[in-house]
């Protein structure tokens, strides 16, 4: 992921952990991603990335819907 669709993709989980109201600790125990795990992706930082971003995003009933996007020159 471009750090743009990362920074969509963080966005996105914070707005569904927000909403569900679940802590770090919550979404952790629901995900099976460790807490330190989800906090440094949520800083941005990259780790096993897509692993356990489909893992988060399973937990919060999210999903990733991919959209063309063409680059314009």
């Amino acid at each position: 992921l471009s750090s743009d669709a990362s920074r969509r993709v963080v966005a996105a989980i914070r707005v569904a952990m927000r909403d569900q109201g679940l802590t770090q600790v919550e979404l952790a125990k629901r995900s099976g991603v460790p807490q330190p795990r989800i906090s440094v992706f949520l800083a941005g930082k990259r780790g096993r990335f897509s692993e356990e971003l489909l893992r988060i995003l399973d937990a919060l009933d999210l999903q990733i819907d991919v959209v063309h996007n063409p680059k314009t020159d």
